[in-house]
């Protein structure tokens, strides 16, 4: 291999597999647990042994290995605890809070201002969304699923909108009020919370038929979430919604949709989506695909443009 690493030798070899980029991931997370084992970080925006079982949790979920997936997910979020109303309605831009096991934590030397995630996701900050260039808003047939005992629904607006709101982002009907605002550009970045360890947990023990511990994992959950909730089963659709209601706006329902060969609905009766964006994408569109960027096709010898993505 001419000295070359593995990684290296097998990257010059042009386009890998999938089972080649899974098998490199399982190998790199088998090296990575047990060499984390003990090590205690300096902060949330480093990674310790917790947030490697979270990464590996996502991964064994991906690929269908339940077992693995619940394990690690379990182990993953003990110590974290799940935020209660109070806390849900803090903005979801602290580090600190118990729930959060990863993040980064923004100071006034490294905030970004309007090249940000918050300027682009939090309504009432004076970012793209806030000043209504770009107001992000729950899809209605979502909201409509969340029961009204759900601390998370006033999350978002009701179909009327808040009048009250000093942004104008935050005035539209069904606009996300969970990114908070915060002075200077001073929020943190979260990018694993312990809710989503037990909605893998969930669903890895209702994928593998172990309804009594998919049932006992979810009501630990709602028990922070609805006090409403009394469901004493759980289905793969139950735990589906869950996680598009718990982790929307944190980068998970494209995943999550082509992981279960699931399409996308916005044009529906009622919806409120602009009339642009009513269109549905299936899970068999070519829209889902990502292309292979030109300058990569133009520097990389090994690939050619015989090889691009369908679109």
């Amino acid at each position: 291999r001419d000295g070359k690493s593995v990684d290296e030798a097998t990257a010059m070899g042009g386009r890998n597999t999938m089972a080649v980029v899974l098998a490199h991931i399982e190998e790199n997370i088998a090296l990575a647990l047990p060499l984390l084992d003990g090590y205690v970080r300096g902060s949330k925006t480093e990674i310790d042994l917790s947030v490697a079982q979270g990464i590996a949790a996502r991964y064994y979920l991906f690929t269908q290995q339940w077992e693995k997936a619940a394990d690690m997910a379990n182990k993953a979020a003990a110590g974290y605890a799940l935020m209660d109303n109070a806390r849900l309605h803090a903005g979801f831009n602290e580090i600190d809070d118990p729930e959060v096991m990863w993040g980064f934590n923004h100071t006034t030397e490294t905030m970004t201002s309007y090249a940000s995630f918050f300027s682009h996701m939090c309504n009432d900050a004076s970012g793209y969304a806030g000043v209504g260039q770009m107001i992000k808003c729950i899809d209605k047939s979502l909201y409509d699923q969340i029961p009204a005992t759900d601390y998370r629904k006033t999350l978002f607006n009701s179909p009327e909108g808040d009048p009250t709101a000093a942004a104008v982002g935050a005035k539209h009907p069904y606009a996300s009020r969970k990114f908070g605002r915060v002075d200077q550009w001073l929020q943190d970045y979260i990018f694993m919370r312990a809710a989503e360890m037990k909605l893998i947990e969930v669903e890895a023990y209702v994928r593998s038929n172990k309804a009594a511990d998919a049932a006992r994992v979810m009501k630990e959950l709602m028990a922070k979430r609805d006090p409403g909730y009394g469901k004493g089963s759980v289905t793969l659709e139950d735990v589906l919604l869950q996680r598009r209601i718990e982790l929307w706006g944190e980068g998970f329902s494209y995943f999550d949709l082509r992981r279960n060969g699931l399409g996308c609905v916005r044009n529906y009766p009622d919806s409120n989506h602009p009339e642009w964006a009513k269109k549905d994408f299936p899970a068999s569109s070519n829209t889902w695909r990502f292309q292979i960027p030109l300058k990569e096709l133009q520097n990389n010898p090994e690939i050619s443009e015989s090889e691009q993505n369908e679109w």
